[in-house]
């Protein structure tokens, strides 16, 4: 997520959220009408495509950046919020209870592009009870920790096992999205340490953390432990947990459930923003490149770099790409294949599917007035948009075909 870049510096980082959250307020009437109307040029996926609220009578989730169920079991979600804080409800459209999961409020902080982060269960999580938090700590460090459920909820604090902590420069660009692959190794994006323009020269440092993708074991010790197979293992230009590099501040990827690919949205600076499909070993560009263009040249070294397979310019009024999931569900048959995604500041639904390996379609879905921090995914493939500042049972939204269209909200 990005609140601020090289012509938003902070003093109007607040202001920027403030408007955002007052939008969503202001225009509530507007957005619900936007949400449910079809942007449909005859030739994208969205003919009959509507939004419905998924959990209308929710009580209100401030500043929801995660939604997820947990390994083999679709009766509930876990709602993620930037507080520190995690609650789960049933999987039910009238579902009205929030419960307390976990709570590490008092050692989250919660400002601008800081907070909690990223979520994610163990694969065994119904013998081990794990669960992986990231966040952003007191010190606006870059935290990632296992905690271990009990019998009784919520989870204890105390129960803790911190194994990673990166130093970062700046408040900004602190990626912190989390996933276990379905290799079992867990994944761990970070942007290139805040600033702007690369202040400070992260993103094709492989000797630090910051601008990559990681991929670690944390199985087979209380930290963890790098797989043997990771693209630079015993080459001493990189750290080992490197598994990709290049990026900017990757906010929000996921694998696809059916074919394993890494789909990755990564913010732009002042002109483009991008989606990558990860792979191991690869240099995704950054501060070369700028989604497809030369960042600070007219030409630049284009070698042995990966260009997006989908970018979008900032010239109507986007400026922040929020990463999603490819649609597997059931509900709208023509999204099937598409990765889903928006941007934060205009409320635009984009889908980019693969036509073949070296040809990719990318369309508008719809245009809406919310501000997406994040997208979900449930079990069954479908895909659901997180207002990250909507009001009260506005918050959660899913797709639905035109026959669904009478539940639009």
């Amino acid at each position: 997520m990005k609140f601020n870049r090289q012509k938003l510096e902070y003093p109007v980082l607040m202001m920027t959220l403030t408007f955002f959250f007052l939008c969503s307020f202001g225009a509530l009437a507007d957005s619900t009408r936007a949400a449910c109307g079809v942007t449909d040029n005859g030739e994208g996926p969205n003919t009959g495509i509507h939004l419905q609220a998924a959990f209308p009578e929710l009580p209100k989730l401030n500043e929801l950046l995660g939604l997820f169920q947990s390994p083999g079991d679709s009766s509930r979600w876990y709602a993620m919020l930037k507080d520190g804080s995690v609650y789960w409800f049933d999987n039910k459209p009238r579902a009205s209870k929030l419960n307390l999961f976990i709570s590490i409020v008092s050692q989250v902080e919660n400002s601008g592009e800081q907070g909690l982060l990223g979520l994610a269960f163990h694969p065994e999580y119904s013998s081990n009870h794990e669960l992986f938090l990231s966040y952003s700590n007191k010190s606006g460090d870059s935290v990632i920790s296992r905690f271990t459920k009990a019998a009784k909820l919520p989870i204890s604090i105390k129960t803790e096992q911190q194994i990673i902590r990166v130093k970062q420069p700046a408040t900004n660009h602190n990626g912190g999205n989390i996933a276990f692959g379905p290799d079992g190794y867990l994944y761990i994006g970070f942007g290139d340490g805040g600033g702007a323009g690369d202040r400070y020269k992260n993103g094709q440092n492989t000797q630090t953390l910051l601008g990559s993708m990681l991929r670690i074991n944390v199985d087979d010790s209380e930290t963890y432990t790098v797989p043997k197979d990771n693209p630079f293992v015993g080459n001493a230009a990189f750290l080992p947990e490197i598994y990709a590099y290049g990026l900017r501040n990757p906010w929000r990827w996921s694998f696809d459930i059916k074919t394993a690919e890494l789909w990755l949205a990564d913010v732009g600076q002042n002109k483009y923003e991008e989606v990558d499909i990860i792979k191991a070993g690869k240099n995704y560009g950054w501060p070369i490149m700028e989604g497809k263009h030369c960042f600070r040249a007219s030409s630049c070294d284009q070698q042995n770099l990966v260009l997006p397979i989908a970018e979008y310019d900032q010239s109507a009024g986007d400026c922040s790409i929020t990463g999603g999931f490819v649609y597997r569900g059931q509900q709208v048959k023509a999204l099937e294949g598409h990765f889903i995604y928006g941007d934060y500041c205009t409320g635009r639904i984009l889908s980019t599917v693969k036509k073949t390996e070296q040809r990719y379609i990318t369309t508008e879905i719809q245009q809406t007035n919310m501000s997406i921090g994040s997208f979900a995914q449930g079990l069954d493939g479908e895909v659901y948009i997180l207002n990250t500042y909507g009001l009260a049972g506005e918050g959660i939204y899913r797709f639905a075909d035109a026959a669904s269209a009478d539940n639009c909200r």
